[in-house]
């Protein structure tokens, strides 16, 4: 359950990412490098590279999901179970 609802306050972050990006296109700002202003960006793209970062996140969540949603109690003679459990 708790993997889910980060999901979904990941998506709701990226799209707050989007609208942002969206709204602040056209707006320069420095671009670092080794803590040193290296070259003018684009506001917009700046917030895509933390969209990029959290779809990397989400795809972990999904893998998480997928691994921890197994019971596996019952699979083995020592661990058995004589209910029907999933």
């Amino acid at each position: 359950k708790a993997v889910v609802e980060m999901g979904e306050l990941i998506v709701d972050m990226q799209k707050a990412l989007i609208e942002t990006a969206e709204k602040y296109s056209d707006v320069i700002m420095p671009g670092y490098t080794h803590l040193q202003r290296a070259q003018p960006v684009l506001f917009g793209h700046h917030m895509m590279a933390y969209f990029s970062m959290l779809e990397r996140d989400f795809d972990r969540l999904l893998m998480v999901f997928k691994h921890a949603d197994i019971m596996p109690l019952g699979a083995g003679a020592l661990a058995g179970s004589t209910y029907g459990i999933d």
